[in-house]
């Protein structure tokens, strides 16, 4: 649905001339990388598969980076064009929602709003709280309200997966992926404009919640 609409949304689009692409500098490090990236996700899978508490995944890419940072030469230039403005954001954004849940806000917040388990309306929360405070930290946040009224059926689980993995389409805020796309603006990538987004973001959205719902509810 997301492929035919956006399809609908740009037929009028100018197809690009051409498409600059940019030859490998250093196949040596780029080699290096990319195996050691294949080597973080095997090693994710075999952590969770063997529930190996002292290798999670921040150690085992810290370790892999560090790896990384060691055998390449350009050290000083990896560091140098490393997204710094991203990764603080990412940092503070996990303290404020560690702050948030550990200061009971939500309590009061859910005595006044009831938490629901109606998917319909855990989809509609996910999408709407995530505009507030972005996809990931509101998955953060959401699961223990969602416990603590009771075993939570797979059906629950699976509308806010969908509610806050949709919630990106309508603004830029709606998901911490676009935060990383609207930086490659520095780097001399095409900026997003906000009020452009929600125009071709929002019919998309709705589309989406409906045939979520849809499904959610014939499973």
């Amino acid at each position: 649905m997301t492929y035919y609409l956006l399809l609908a949304f740009f037929r009028d689009a100018k197809p690009l001339d051409r498409v600059t692409v940019y030859p490998i500098q250093d196949k040596g490090l780029a080699y290096t990388a990319v195996s050691l990236l294949g080597f973080t996700v095997v090693m994710y899978f075999i952590t969770e598969a063997l529930s190996l508490q002292n290798l999670n995944p921040v150690v085992i890419s810290m370790l892999t980076s560090s790896i990384l940072y060691i055998l390449s030469e350009k050290r000083r230039e990896v560091v140098r064009r490393v997204d710094w403005s991203t990764i603080v954001f990412f940092a503070f954004l996990f303290i404020f929602t560690q702050g948030v849940l550990d200061s009971g806000v939500f309590g009061l917040v859910t005595k006044v709003f009831p938490v629901s388990r109606s998917v319909l309306s855990v989809i509609l929360i996910s999408v709407v709280l995530s505009q507030l405070i972005s996809n990931v930290p509101m998955v953060a946040i959401y699961i223990p309200l969602l416990n603590a009224i009771g075993p939570v059926p797979t059906v629950d689980w699976l509308a806010l997966a969908a509610g806050s993995t949709i919630a990106g389409n309508l603004t830029l805020l709606g998901a911490a992926s676009n935060i990383i796309i609207e930086a490659s603006e520095t780097r001399g990538g095409t900026p997003l404009y906000f009020l452009e987004f929600i125009k071709y973001g929002a019919p998309l959205t709705l589309v989406n919640v409906i045939v979520y719902y849809a499904f959610l509810k014939l499973i």
